[in-house]
C-alpha cells in the first residue's frame, strides 16, 4: 500500500511539472509573437519621425520693425506674409516697439505687405534660406496722400461788384448810359456804397452831363419850373431836375 501511494504521488508531481513547462512554453511563444507583430509598426513609425525632422529644420524666421516718417514705432501696423512656398497667408500686428515676427516660415522667396491707418501701403520682398533668421531692414511708412477739395465761394459784395462792371458798359444806342439795368437773373443786391458809386458814375458821365445841361437849358428857355427863375441860378436849379 505504501509503495502504491509513493508511486501515485510521484506521478502527480511529474505531471504537474510537465504542465508548468507546457504553460511556460505557451507564454513564451505568445510574448515572442507580440514582439514580432509590434516591431514592423515601430519600424514604419521611425522613418516618418525621421522624415519630419528635416522639414522642421528647413523652417526659418522673419522679423523686423515698422516706424513712421519721424522714426517713431508704429503700433498695430498689419504685416501680411506671402511667398512661393507658403501654403497660408499669415498676418501679424506690430507691438509697442513696432516689432513683428513670423516663426516657422518655409524657405524660399517671400513678400511682405504692410498697412496702417493714415499711412501709405508699403511692400518688401526677400529670399529666406533654410534655418535663417531673416531681419528685415527697418521700414519707414510714408503718410497717406490726402485729397482736400477747397471751394471758394465769393461774397455777395464781390458778386455784385462783378455785375456792376458789366452794367457800366451798357449804353443805349451805344451812347446813352444804361447803368441802372441788369440782365442777370437773381442779381446780387448792391451794398449802399456800391449804389452811391454807381449813381455818381452815371451823373458825371460825359453823355449824361451833356444831356442834362441841354435839357436844363431847354426848360429855362421855356420857363419851365418858373419858380427857379432865370439866369445861372435858375439853370443850376434845373440841372438836377432833368
Amino acid at each position: 500500500m505504501r509503495a502504491k501511494k509513493k508511486d501515485s504521488l510521484k506521478n502527480f508531481r511529474d505531471g504537474k511539472a510537465r504542465s508548468w513547462i507546457v504553460r511556460g512554453g505557451l507564454v513564451a511563444s505568445l510574448a515572442l509573437s507580440l514582439l514580432l507583430v509590434s516591431f514592423p509598426a515601430q519600424a514604419r513609425q521611425a522613418p516618418e519621425a525621421e522624415g519630419a525632422a528635416p522639414e522642421q529644420q528647413q523652417a526659418g524666421r522673419i522679423s523686423g520693425k515698422i516706424v513712421d516718417p519721424d522714426g517713431v514705432a508704429v503700433l498695430g501696423a498689419r504685416v501680411k506674409l506671402t511667398g512661393s512656398e507658403q501654403t497660408a497667408v499669415p498676418e501679424v500686428l506690430t507691438d509697442d516697439a513696432g516689432q513683428f515676427e513670423f516663426a516657422n516660415v518655409a524657405a524660399g522667396t517671400f513678400h511682405l505687405t504692410i498697412t496702417a491707418a493714415g499711412f501709405a501701403t508699403q511692400e518688401f520682398s526677400g529670399n529666406l534660406s533654410a534655418q535663417e533668421n531673416f531681419v528685415v531692414p527697418q521700414i519707414a511708412l510714408a503718410l497717406a496722400a490726402v485729397n482736400t477739395e477747397v471751394r471758394v465761394v465769393p461774397s455777395t459784395v464781390d458778386v455784385a461788384e462783378d455785375q456792376i462792371k458789366v452794367e457800366e458798359k451798357q449804353r443805349a444806342l451805344k451812347i446813352i448810359p444804361n447803368f441802372y439795368v441788369t440782365y442777370v437773373p437773381n442779381a446780387a443786391p448792391l451794398a449802399p456804397k456800391q449804389k452811391f458809386e454807381l449813381a455818381w458814375k452815371y451823373m458825371f458821365d460825359p453823355i449824361t452831363f451833356g444831356l442834362s445841361g441841354a435839357i436844363a437849358g431847354l426848360q429855362q428857355a421855356q420857363n419851365d419850373f418858373s419858380g427857379y427863375g432865370q439866369g445861372g441860378q435858375g439853370f443850376a436849379k434845373r440841372q438836377p431836375a432833368r
